[in-house]
């Protein structure tokens, strides 16, 4: 029997439940990711988790028919598990199932920082700013200005003699010189999600910053890290959903979702990645045929 899972495009129906209100949709996807990142560290249904996380001491079938399906709802709905306090609820569910050895490391997932990137719809410079100062020192990471950069190296190569490698970075621009200190820094975070998130972070600041350069760097990086991300692995279900989330709220929060440029073929793509030409130069009526794409894809080959 095909399992039911939660969708964007299958919202809750209007139904009146107990229990607390229906989250946005932010806060069910962050959900389902977890449960999605826990249900691919083993084959249990969701009836074994109800038993083993929900029913903390019961004992037989009575018991578990009166289960309450919680891992159900969440992969059919989304529903958020409450995290309460002991005297309220007994345990928090996220941190007694990762305490369990099949599930360490699921924790991560829903308290992974990528959620408060996502989160902040309408950052500034500052709270941007604050924000990649957060990660970097979660992550055990610095910055260096360049000018520092530049006088060790050049201490080092007074001292040592110059060397291949010292001569070849010597000569990087300062994007290459960025992206080479970047690399080396993604490779030491834990999990694809934190590299995601530094890259969305450090770019909504490069571009506040008016660092465009930087900024554009940044935004590859992130494009390729987020298609990767989801091509494979325990997000593979979420690509039409938290994916196109994360490229509206990363990179393009500040266009307005419900205003519409007009026109074939993506307007945002067209906007920012275009020429500006002369309007006599011809250009136009080619761009005014049906098919002036392929002209373009013509003309690249």
């Amino acid at each position: 029997m095909a399992l039911n899972f939660f969708s964007p495009q299958n919202p809750l129906k209007a139904t009146r439940r107990r229990g607390r209100p229906p989250k946005d949709m932010l806060q069910r996807l962050r959900v389902f990711s977890w449960y999605l990142a826990l249900k691919s560290k083993c084959d249990w249904s969701d009836y074994k988790l109800d038993v083993t996380f929900c029913l903390p001491g019961a004992v037989g079938t009575q018991d578990y028919a009166a289960r309450p399906r919680t891992f159900e709802k969440i992969r059919k709905f989304g529903v958020v598990p409450e995290r309460g306090s002991s005297a309220k609820r007994g345990f928090d569910l996220i941190e007694e199932v990762d305490r369990h050895p099949e599930f360490q490391g699921t924790k991560d997932i829903y308290e992974s920082p990528f959620w408060e990137l996502l989160d902040s719809a309408q950052p500034t410079l500052v709270t941007a700013n604050e924000f990649v100062n957060k990660l970097l020192l979660g992550y055990g990471l610095m910055r260096i200005e360049s000018e520092i950069d530049l006088s060790i190296l050049a201490a080092l190569r007074d001292r040592h003699g110059p060397t291949k490698e010292l001569e070849q970075y010597f000569h990087l621009s300062d994007e290459d010189r960025f992206e080479y200190w970047l690399s080396h820094s993604l490779r030491k975070l834990p999990s694809d999600l934190d590299r995601i998130t530094l890259l969305g972070a450090l770019f909504r600041e490069a571009y506040l910053g008016m660092s465009l350069k930087i900024a554009a760097l940044l935004k590859n990086q992130l494009v390729d890290h987020l298609d990767r991300f989801f091509q494979v692995g325990w997000a593979t279900p979420l690509q039409h959903s938290l994916k196109p989330l994360a490229h509206r709220r990363i990179i393009y929060w500040a266009f307005d979702p419900s205003e519409t440029l007009g026109g074939w073929p993506d307007p945002i793509h067209l906007m920012l990645e275009s020429y500006i030409v002369n309007e006599k130069s011809g250009y136009k009526k080619v761009r005014e045929d049906p098919n002036w794409r392929n002209y373009c894809l013509a003309a690249r080959k």
